[in-house]
């Protein structure tokens, strides 16, 4: 499921930005698991961005938190924050 969560990222950027630079980090902890796709696009942040319907559709499916943020001087960031399970499981 987070792999199509990162599709999804992908497509949004191809046909809504105009990005040369896309880069993924993705970090796990014993508690939480952090996928952030940075881009070098063009979208500006506005009153009426919000992440796409389906991310967020994708990130409730995932039991995740999603969070779209504009860093100053940068194209958009978005991060999904999971809970690693595993952990619940390991004393």
């Amino acid at each position: 499921m987070m792999f199509l969560f990162y599709k999804e990222c992908l497509a949004n950027i191809l046909r809504h930005s105009d990005a040369t630079h896309v880069n993924t980090h993705l970090k796990a902890t014993p508690k939480n698991i952090h996928l952030t796709i940075t881009e070098n696009g063009n979208t500006v942040k506005s009153p009426q961005t919000e992440p796409s319907p389906s991310l967020v559709r994708r990130a409730k499916l995932l039991s995740g938190k999603l969070i779209l943020d504009y860093p100053e001087g940068k194209g958009p960031e978005i991060k999904l924050i999971l809970n690693n399970r595993k952990s619940l499981f390991s004393h």
